[in-house]
Parts: structure tokens; C-alpha cells; sequence
């Protein structure tokens, strides 16, 4: 005996299914995009306006480029024209991580992945794309942060010099935020101010921060007001940024754990901000592993100072000079070396030993 249930005809169920599918798909919490066979947009859900800030008024019909960030626009129609005539699949069915602007401006990072339907209508072959963003922004940018601590850590274990753990940092956050240029200004008493950067920082702009020392007036408003920084890297140089590309700047003060500045952490934008609150964030999360390269750094400094100088007189000691007298010997060419030593005792009272040697 059939049920009410079996006895309903296919058709029906068929209808009833597409009847389901589209609300549901408007109703999903992820942006769900739909593309005909001319790569125009069909289908734009309530989460797809939400999350590319477009109204679905003023997409629908349009190629979806229109959706996909401008530097690679001009290759999109290109790249699924050949997935539709080659039938190779390679992201159909996986998902990637994708980075766009929202329309106001607004830093997205989303996780993308498609979906492709091929059907036959008048004889003729056709092929629908579904793609499905999900919002991992916050995700993306804290994996990111824990990436740069996994290598700053392994680079301080590693014992690499100030100069590469900085450019390490300044080269993974530029990879971060798009169209940017990192820099780690360091403060020290070995050289009172120097920039740790990647080439991608311009020559001019590298060489206006070195020659601009802060003064000690200056480091007592970096303690006391953080935002002060922005006077020292960006406001005095503003108008040449300006002329070199740079639009703006994030920046905030190194500070060691006993509070003092050790230095700046500078980034640089290409264009007007357009990525929301990210580079502020990352900037902030790089000056803890700053710092701990400066205080190594200093400690390294520090050590190397103990085991060369003499601490009270500032001046080689012992083990230094025999070194340094090596390295004369050791250099080619046949010279006269003349070499005269004075042996104090520790009151200066007398001179215990007295030898020139020639």
C-alpha cells in the first residue's frame, strides 16, 4: 500500500526542493554567491550584502569581478573561462583563504570556497559556479600574530644578530597588511638612533630618521604619551612620505621592562587606510617581541663590553690586546712593530714591571 508520500509525483518533489533551497541559501549565515554562464551574478544573499558592504540591488546582473579585489580583476574572467573549458577542477571543491576591502574601506579576510553545476538546457552545455565566504578575519589575524611569535622566538633562540631579527619582523608584517613598509627604530647607547628595515623602506625617508635624534625631552613624551611617536616618524617627515608614496603611519614606542624606550615600531602605508583597525592591532602585537630583541640585544652588548674592556679604566683588557696584537701580527707584509707595556698594580703606588719591548 503508498503512502500519501510515495505517491507524490516527482515533479513535485522537485519543485518543492528548489522552493526550500533558495530561502534557506538567503537565510545562511555565510555570503553565498551564485554566477551564470557569463560569470553574471544570480544569486547574492543577505550575508553577501553584510560582508562586501554592497547592496544586492547594485550587483545583481554585474560580472562578479565586481566582488573580487581590483589587482585581480583584470585576470578573473580569464581564469574561469579555462576552469569551464578545461573541466579541471583544481579549487572547485576546496576551500582558500582570500583578503578583499570591504566598500567602505573595511580590512576582510575571508575563507572561500566553490562549488560548480553543470546542466544541459536547449543542447547546450552550461556551467554555474557557488562560492560560500565565510568571515575569518579575526581568526586569520590572530594565527597571523602567533606566526610572527613562533619566528622571533626560534630567531632569538637561534642567537641572530638585532639587525636580522628586526628586518625578519619588519618582512613578515609588510607580508601581513598589503602595500605596507615596516620599520624598527632602535635607541641604544652603542648608536643613539638607527633604522632596522627591509629595502622597501625609500633610501631618503631611512636617512631623514637616522640624522633626526630624540632628544631626552623627547623620550620622557614617549613614555608619558605613547601617541607622540606619531611626531617623531610621521608628522615631521609627512610631506616627503607623502611625495615617496607613504600615506600614512601606525607607530608605538619600545619599552623595556624597566619602562625606559629602547625604540619605535613604525608602518608605513601605501595607500589611504583602508584596512580597519589590523594594522593598529599588529603594531601594538609586535612590540613585545621587539622589545625582547632589544633587551637581548642588550645583554649580548653588555657582555660583549665585560669580556673585552676593563671595568675600570674602560679601556682593552688583557685578553683583547693579545688579540688585537694577533690580528697585527697576522697581516701580510713586513713591518716594524713596536709594542710598549706598563704593568700598575691596583693602588698605583708603584710600577711593578717596566718593559719596552721592540
Amino acid at each position: 500500500m503508498k503512502t500519501k508520500k510515495d505517491s507524490q509525483p516527482m515533479s513535485d518533489i522537485t519543485a518543492l526542493t528548489t522552493e526550500i533551497l533558495l530561502p534557506a541559501l538567503e537565510q545562511a549565515i555565510d555570503a553565498t554567491v551564485i554566477i551564470g554562464q557569463d560569470n553574471e551574478i544570480i544569486f547574492y544573499n543577505h550575508a553577501a550584502e553584510a560582508l562586501w558592504g554592497i547592496p544586492r540591488a547594485e550587483v545583481m546582473g554585474r560580472n562578479v569581478d565586481c566582488l573580487v579585489p581590483v589587482r585581480l580583476r583584470h585576470e578573473h574572467d580569464r581564469y574561469i573561462d579555462r576552469n569551464r573549458e578545461s573541466g579541471h577542477n583544481r579549487i572547485v571543491g576546496t576551500s582558500r583563504e582570500v583578503e578583499f576591502t570591504r566598500a567602505d574601506g573595511e580590512y576582510i579576510c575571508g575563507e572561500l570556497s566553490l562549488s560548480k553545476v553543470q546542466i544541459t538546457k536547449d543542447g547546450r552545455k552550461l556551467t554555474y559556479y557557488m562560492g560560500v565566504m565565510k568571515n575569518v578575519t579575526e581568526e586569520s589575524q590572530r594565527r597571523k600574530i602567533l606566526i610572527l611569535q613562533n619566528d622571533v622566538l626560534q630567531a632569538l633562540a637561534s642567537d641572530m644578530l638585532i639587525q636580522d631579527i628586526g628586518e625578519l619582523i619588519c618582512r613578515k608584517v609588510e607580508a601581513f597588511v598589503p602595500n605596507s613598509v615596516a620599520a624598527l627604530l632602535v635607541l641604544d647607547d652603542a648608536q643613539p638612533w638607527r633604522v632596522i628595515c627591509t629595502s622597501a623602506l625609500p633610501p631618503r625617508i631611512r636617512n631623514a630618521l637616522e640624522t633626526t635624534v630624540p632628544s631626552p625631552s623627547d623620550v620622557e613624551k614617549l613614555k608619558a604619551n605613547p601617541s607622540y611617536t606619531g611626531r617623531l616618524v610621521w608628522d615631521n617627515y609627512q610631506s616627503m612620505c607623502r611625495s615617496l608614496g607613504l600615506q600614512s603611519c601606525y607607530a608605538a614606542p619600545v619599552l623595556a621592562g624597566d619602562g625606559r624606550v629602547t625604540g619605535i615600531f613604525a608602518l608605513y602605508l601605501r595607500e589611504p587606510n583602508q584596512l580597519g583597525a589590523w594594522p593598529q592591532r599588529l603594531v601594538g602585537s609586535c612590540l613585545p617581541f621587539c622589545a625582547l630583541a632589544l633587551e637581548q640585544h642588550a645583554t649580548k652588548t653588555h657582555l660583549t663590553q665585560l669580556a673585552r674592556y676593563d671595568s675600570l679604566t674602560g679601556l682593552l683588557n688583557r685578553g683583547a690586546l693579545h688579540r688585537v696584537m694577533e690580528d697585527i701580527i697576522a697581516q701580510p707584509g713586513n713591518r716594524t712593530l713596536a709594542i710598549f707595556m706598563l704593568d700598575i698594580d691596583a693602588d698605583f703606588s708603584h710600577l711593578r714591571q717596566f718593559r719596552v719591548i721592540l
